[in-house]
């Protein structure tokens, strides 16, 4: 996937065109009409200060597809914390409300983005301003009861316990989940269970049948 941008009014480059090669990976397919399919649904509402805001959408050819969005800072909460290290306690709850404020928005219209994670969310280092981006694994749970089930998806060191083993779970309590690790990688710079190098050693240290602390 690669994107570049458009020029707007008075010469200011205020859109990004996200180009998605789609001749090798299926999945990269999925997920473009996924997205598409997403950002169009939950923009038939207000628009969220805190979503990305979607414009067009078209397939240059067969396999190319390409989808118009605003253009957000460069700047990913992950390239900020590496460059500028943790955030202020106040800039940390600044930043948790407003991911809070998107991702109850996405619930409320019964979308689930399943891959909410520091890579998926643009800042703006001044004012502290996030969005996020990025729904290719998204679902609409509208209808039927999808919003239940044991399909894995989303990003290893993000994935709730009950997603990792791939079993039935909640995907709005799994996206919960995600921003507890967001806010863990805000306030200590690193993500949890990072010593961790593959799945099998995840799956060890998030075991949903621990018992908890309460019956120990």
């Amino acid at each position: 996937n690669s994107s570049c941008s458009s020029s707007g009014e008075h010469g200011d480059w205020d859109k990004a065109i996200k180009v998605m090669d789609m001749s090798t990976r299926i999945s990269t397919r999925i997920a473009y009409h996924t997205e598409c399919r997403i950002l169009r649904k939950i923009q038939k509402f207000v628009q969220h200060p805190n979503i990305v805001q979607f414009y067009n959408r078209a397939m240059l050819s067969r396999t190319m597809g390409v989808i118009v969005l605003e253009r957000l800072p460069s700047t990913t909460l992950k390239s900020y914390v590496e460059e500028e290290g943790v955030l202020a306690a106040a800039d940390v709850l600044r930043v948790m409300d407003q991911l809070a404020s998107a991702v109850y928005f996405l619930h409320r219209y019964q979308v689930s983005p399943r891959d909410i994670k520091h890579e998926n969310i643009s800042i703006d280092p001044v004012t502290m301003h996030v969005k996020l981006f990025d729904f290719g694994l998204a679902i609409d749970t509208e209808g039927g009861d999808c919003r239940h089930t044991s399909v894995q998806t989303g990003t290893w060191y993000f994935m709730a316990p009950e997603v990792l083993h791939g079993k039935i779970h909640d995907t709005y309590k799994a996206d919960m989940w995600c921003l507890g690790q967001v806010l863990y990688y805000m306030l200590s710079g690193q993500l949890m269970f990072v010593s961790c190098t593959n799945i099998k050693e995840l799956k060890a240290l998030n075991n949903p049948e621990q018992k908890t602390l309460s019956t120990l």
